[in-house]
């Protein structure tokens, strides 16, 4: 017999359950007031006797209760149950509660979703079954939604509580493994110069991680002590609680200074200039300095994939970095001036509180509000405590009772030998290309340069003893030099770290491009600013070389560089998407050679993403890696693995490579407790491949993810996520909200045309062609999907946000008897109507209309509003047949929320489409506070339950 085995004996008055495991039987008595419990024996309210050994004993304890009973009512009661149970099942044989002699059904808490809806089932049969009650069936209905949100509440639960967020490690020489992520927090981990040394020595190691907690409604820091082993990498000690003040915390190249900056959060973002701000300096465990930041600028930015983060000296004695400039101070007209007028009392502007550029400032858009638009670049010398602004810069020289117009700097780093830094500069309007700021988070075609700066005049000046003023404006250097001068877009630059040499590599592209990613080319800077192309800008995927389901490297997609690229003597370890995941690539610099890189039981179709945390001092590469079921963990992969001569037709092999660390769930909230180590996933995850319909014969197959659940009933689900953008890819990498649908329904998420990842053609190929030609590819690809996977195509749903959610509303209305429940997370619905609202109007011309003019901002004239509209969800809204949940968040400035709510009127003024609408004060477009994340998952996860 099977570990758990079922019989049921009906009764007159009860129904009573035998259960026998491991050499005993357990009865459980279950009638009208305890079913409802049903789900395992702990869970009924019934009697329950238990008897060893004689699985007879209970049988005859039955039949003596049998003829207890009057022989007429016996009769016939058992007569009428036994129809009506017959009937039931014929009527539902797939929902029918009792299965006779069923085997190793779960009671668990992880049991499930088929369990669950089995349990349910049961629940309402026999509560409709066993009693006469009118209201029995309202009743059981009314428990089952009560139990089922209790259900997705623990379930959504568990999913953000395996989620792994780390970013931008370290290991140095002294063992300090330390990082951070820009919204995520920090991580950290102390060691020894290699990470194997580390296994070997069983040394104790701190590693700092950032979880989400839904009772503060924040993202907290935990601090682990652990050991690392290798008969056990998990970690094992409990973590402490981080103080929340701390917003960075770097470490220097041999981890024997930490720089940490410290501010209060405050409440009022009017008082944001005067919040204070401290930088201390952490020598061997001691604090050797600590300084407040008050009056020479504003906050301390650390923005890894944007503005950048900051950066030691290769010596240690200074740090560089990036800060907010102060805007002018204002004062009403009647205000008497102040006697003291001194630098550290300024003259303040009569009535600008209200005047654009002076009391208020055109920032740049969605997820930067109150950060100042203007951004400067600062040294902090670590052995006087002095800081200067480097004033050698572009835009140094501009009006500072103006935040208009000048340059915005940003990503600085040292040069290994010279006093030189390199950076980026943004046009924020002082160059002629941006008299209007656009939005700048998930938007990398805004013209920039990468320049150099000489600051030995000021290291010179700021080693000397500390002045009595702040230090302001220390003398300039020689000037600066523009390093890409001839490229569009150039940004992230990074020494080649290979020699003192001076080599500096950026990504960039000479010709602009409208959409708002693109794919980039690998350039190095020589002697001033001479450039030799290592990786081009490439159209079209390679023929020859390795490939993933058939498709050859398609280019760089990538945000940044990562701050340590060199391996060896001429190889360059970069992280870029291929396709539908994010792939390690080797590239020799020499000879332009690029080898994808495979960790063990990796493949060409594989679902695994990877990307670059560091590098030891010795040339091992720290990888993280993560797929759509799989919370992220981190790989060791020795130098000389990714330095073997391999043949470039194929990738390259690490063999050697190690798993270093599992990272255990943390309860984000007190609602329900979790397993100490991470259940297994209830799905699995595919990449398929279709053929693209396109006039352009020479484009690439489109690619999806399908995530299926690993106990698919044969009438399983599907729901469609297409990604926003449109000019993004949805990847294999662990997401919460996808995680917990995924458990309950096949998932697919489909990189139509205009995805990145694809080569710059691709990308290009959407313009002009939105709701047409991505959702041709959506439809394709579900179809192939239910077909090839034998879904169920009357339970079908879609669900996406930003162009996500343009996709899902032009779906639903373009094809209105296909989708049977839709989901949408601040959908564009209506381009005409967005392009005067948003912070990128540029997108909306270049998608609609394909062309934008970054040098002279206008509004559409009415043809262009014409066809604005057309290419618009809003335009099918009479087709619109499919229930339709909106989620917006009220502080969205890319998509403004003012699209969903017509949207929601529009369809909730017609009787035939059920709506619903949830709103979000305090959220922008992203809907990635923790409290909102979690709530507008499950309730996105019920109303998928309610209508498929």
């Amino acid at each position: 017999m099977g570990a758990h085995e079922y019989a049921f004996s009906l009764h007159p008055c009860n129904v009573r359950i035998p259960i026998w495991a491991e050499n005993q039987m357990t009865i459980v008595d279950c009638n009208e007031s305890n079913i409802l419990e049903f789900g395992g024996v702990s869970h009924f309210r019934g009697q329950k006797r238990t008897f060893g050994g004689d699985p007879t004993a209970p049988m005859l304890s039955s039949i003596k209760c049998i003829l207890a009973q009057p022989l007429c009512l016996v009769v016939s009661t058992m007569v009428m149950k036994l129809l009506t149970l017959l009937i039931t099942a014929c009527l539902f044989p797939t929902h029918f509660g009792f299965v006779v002699a069923s085997r190793n059904l779960p009671f668990s808490s992880s049991s499930s979703s088929w369990n669950r809806e089995q349990e349910a089932c049961q629940k309402k049969r026999m509560k409709s079954i066993m009693t006469s009650d009118a209201d029995a069936d309202a009743a059981a209905v009314s428990d089952d939604e009560t139990l089922f949100q209790k259900d997705d509440v623990r379930d959504f639960h568990h999913c953000a509580s395996a989620a792994v967020d780390l970013s931008n490690a370290h290991v140095s020489e002294s063992g300090v493994f330390t990082g951070k992520n820009n919204e995520h927090g920090t991580f950290l981990l102390a060691g020894e110069s290699t990470v194997a040394t580390l296994l070997e020595m069983h040394l104790a190691h701190q590693i700092q991680r950032s979880v989400r907690d839904w009772d503060s409604d924040k993202r907290l820091a935990y601090l682990y002590q652990v050991h690392l082993k290798q008969s056990d990498d998990m970690l094992q000690q409990p973590p402490v609680l981080l103080d929340d003040s701390i917003k960075i915390r770097l470490p220097s190249p041999s981890g024997k200074k930490i720089l940490v900056v410290k501010k209060q959060s405050g409440d009022d973002p009017a008082k944001k200039q005067q919040q204070q701000q401290s930088l201390e300096i952490w020598d061997q465990g001691s604090l050797v300095r600590r300084i407040t930041v008050q009056g020479q600028h504003g906050s301390i930015i650390h923005d890894p994939t944007g503005f950048g983060i900051a950066s030691w000296h290769p010596d240690e004695s200074c740090v560089l970095y990036v800060a907010e400039r102060l805007s002018p101070q204002t004062k009403p007209f009647w205000e008497k001036d102040a006697d003291d007028t001194s630098s550290s009392h300024p003259t303040k502007i009569p009535g600008g509180k209200h005047v654009l550029g002076q009391g208020t400032a055109e920032e740049w858009g969605e997820q930067y509000v109150g950060q100042s638009p203007l951004l400067d670049l600062y040294i902090f010398h670590v052995g006087t405590g002095r800081i200067g602004r480097i004033l050698n810069v572009p835009g140094a020289e501009g009006n500072d009772t103006t935040m208009d117009g000048g340059v915005t700097l940003g990503q600085p780093v040292w040069h290994p030998s010279e006093p030189i830094v390199a950076y980026t500069g943004w046009d924020a309007g002082g160059l002629g290309k941006m008299p209007r700021r656009l939005g700048m988070v998930y938007c990398r075609n805004r013209p920039s340069a990468v320049y150099t700066s000489d600051v030995s005049m000021l290291l010179k000046e700021l080693s000397k003893p500390k002045k009595a003023d702040p230090d302001q404006n220390v003398q300039p250097g020689k000037g600066f030099d523009v390093m890409t001068p001839d490229f569009a877009y150039a940004r992230s630059p990074q020494y080649y770290a290979a020699g003192n040499t001076g080599e500096l590599l950026v990504l960039a592209n000479p010709n602009a491009f409208v959409s708002h990613e693109g794919c980039m080319g690998l350039y190095k800077a020589m002697d001033g600013c001479v450039i030799e192309c290592i990786v081009p800008v490439i159209d079209r995927p390679s023929k020859t070389g390795p490939k993933i389901s058939g498709m050859g490297f398609p280019g760089l997609f990538l945000h940044q560089l990562p701050s340590n690229v060199s391996v060896g003597k001429n190889y360059l370890i970069l992280s870029s998407t291929w396709g539908s995941t994010l792939r390690l690539i080797r590239i020799n610099t020499d000879t332009k050679e690029i080898h994808g890189i495979h960790l063990p039981n990796d493949s060409e179709s594989t679902t695994r993403s990877h990307s670059i945390l560091c590098q030891t001092s010795s040339g091992d590469l720290l990888v993280l890696e993560t797929a759509s079921n799989q919370p992220a963990t981190i790989w060791l992969i020795p130098q000389e693995d990714l330095i073997q001569q391999h043949d470039e037709s194929s990738f390259l092999s690490t063999d050697n490579a190690k798993l270093l660390l599992e990272f255990p769930p943390i309860a984000a909230s007190t609602y329900s407790p979790i397993e100490p180590r991470q259940a297994d996933v209830q799905f699995d995850v595919q990449l398929v491949s279709l053929p693209t319909e396109d006039e352009d014969k020479t484009l690439p197959p489109t690619q999806a993810l399908i995530c299926l659940p690993k106990k698919k009933k044969k009438n399983c689900g599907l729901i469609v996520i297409p990604h926003g953008g449109p000019h993004s890819c949805s990847i294999s990498a662990y997401v919460p909200g996808f995680a917990f649908l995924a458990s309950h329904y096949a998932l697919l998420f489909p990189n139509y045309r205009g995805s990145t990842g694809f080569g710059q053609a691709a990308v290009e190929s959407l313009l002009t062609h939105i709701g047409t030609k991505d959702v041709q590819d959506v439809m394709a690809m579900t179809k192939h999907a239910v077909k090839t996977y034998d879904l169920d195509q009357s339970k079908i749903g879609i669900c996406g946000g930003s162009h996500g959610g343009f996709l899902t509303a032009h779906c639903i209305g373009q094809y209105p008897n296909f989708f049977k429940a839709a989901a949408m997370r601040n959908p564009v619905t209506n381009i005409a109507y967005m392009v005067t609202t948003t912070d990128i109007p540029d997108w909306c011309h270049a998608e609609a209309l394909g062309s934008y003019n970054f040098e002279s901002y206008r509004g559409p004239n009415a043809e262009e509003l014409s066809t604005m509209f057309a290419k618009s969800p809003i335009s099918f809204i009479s087709s619109v047949k499919t229930p339709t949940l909106i989620a917006l968040g009220m502080k969205d400035l890319r998509v403004p929320p003012s699209q969903g709510m017509e949207y929601y009127h529009s369809l909730r003024s017609s009787a035939q489409v059920e709506t619903k609408l949830l709103v979000y004060p305090e959220d922008n477009h992203a809907l990635n506070r923790v409290a909102t994340e979690a709530d507008h998952w499950i309730h996105i996860k019920q109303w998928f339950d309610q209508y498929l």
